[in-house]
Parts: C-alpha cells; structure tokens; sequence
C-alpha cells in the first residue's frame, strides 16, 4: 500500500497542474455523477484515499475527453488486505439543462477483480438547477451481479457569485441493498486542480479524500 501511495502521489506532483470543483463525479467523492462530461480534449488525472473499517484504500483514475460530451476513463481501485480492482467506462452527455428540461446523461462502466465474476453497470444520470446555482442530482443504477441502486445527490457552489472555488455536495443512496448517507465539498486548489473531502455512512463509515488534475 505505501508503494502504491508513493507512486501516485509522485506522479502527482510531477503532473503539469483544468479540473472543474462544480463538476462532479462519482467517487470525487462521493458515489453519484452530474450529468456533464469533462471537456472535449481534456485529460483528468484523480487519485484518492478511503479508509471504512480499518483498512485503507486507494483510487486512482484517467479520463480523456476524446469527443465533445464524451468520455473515456480507466480505473485502478485496492483495499488493504483485498484483490485489486479495474474498471473501464464509458460517459456520455445526451442533452444539457435547458429551461425546464433537465439534462441528461449515462455511464457504462465494466468491472474486473481477480477471482471473481466480472460485472457491468448503466447508469442513468439527471441534473436539474433548483435556483440560480444549487442543483439536484438523481442517478439510476442498472447492475448486472447485484440489484438496482438509486442515488439522490446534491450539490451547490459555496459563496457564489462573489466567490467560486468551493462546492458542498451531499447524498442518499440505495446501493446493494444499504442505505447510506454522504457529504463533503470540491476545494478548487487552483485553475487545474481541485481537493475532494468526504464521508459516507452506512453500515460501516468510510472517509475519502482525493485530487484531480487536469492537464
């Protein structure tokens, strides 16, 4: 594990430093996604630390906006003690907030661990403003080894107008059959990075802390 951490944290310091704190996705740092991709050309590196139960894990992830609203990521996920993970996915952007229509979006996502059976999900993502700012998040989970999970999530930019840099998020989740509540923030660092806090309860409470770098 402390190689693992040496590493990323390496390559994060020697990554040239646009990552948006108001453009949220899942596991930065909590479980739901907005319904907006990264922009078109934009690579995003996040790395990202969780403990639940005593053991640490680590996250880390690349994303490339290859097409304008879509997204390709890769994934590496380890818990202490457990087989590592890896994931590939797949985002698209179907339509943005217009007047009263929300906009709108989906994830695929396929999923590997050694010694287990593989497994995929769908994702269906909708975004709506409440006000001026603040907006409502509602994501769809389709799972093909474990039942559907819903997620309602929250987000809203503290301090704008006047200033931008910081985002409170917040969720309820029915996920594998749990039920878990999340809240944190998104700190922009500075034009390309942003620092994401978080936790989640459930049966266990887990802590998640993490960057992403854009470049």
């Amino acid at each position: 594990m402390k190689v693992y951490v040496g590493i990323a944290l390496l390559f994060v310091a020697r990554v040239s430093f646009a990552t948006d704190h108001n453009n949220i996705e899942t596991g930065r740092p909590l479980l739901f996604d907005d319904a907006y991709s990264i922009a078109f050309g934009e690579r995003e590196f996040q790395v990202g630390l969780n403990t639940s139960a005593g053991k640490f894990g680590l996250m880390t992830s690349f994303g490339y906006g290859f097409a304008k609203n879509q997204e390709l990521s890769i994934g590496f996920n380890t818990l202490q003690g457990s087989s590592n993970g890896y994931e590939l996915s797949f985002f698209q952007n179907l339509a943005r907030e217009v007047e009263n229509s929300p906009a709108l979006g989906f994830r695929l996502t396929a999923r590997a661990t050694p010694g287990t059976k593989p497994s995929g999900q769908l994702r269906m993502i909708v975004t709506k403003a409440l006000h001026q700012y603040d907006k409502v998040h509602l994501n769809l989970d389709l799972n093909t080894n474990e039942s559907p999970g819903l997620i309602f999530g929250y987000s809203n930019p503290l301090g704008y107008p006047k200033k931008f840099d910081l985002t409170l998020v917040s969720e309820l989740a029915f996920e594998h059959k749990e039920t878990s509540l999340g809240i944190g923030i998104r700190k922009q660092i500075d034009a390309r990075s942003t620092l994401d806090l978080g936790m989640r309860a459930g049966k266990q409470v887990q802590f998640i802390g993490g960057v992403s770098i854009s470049f």
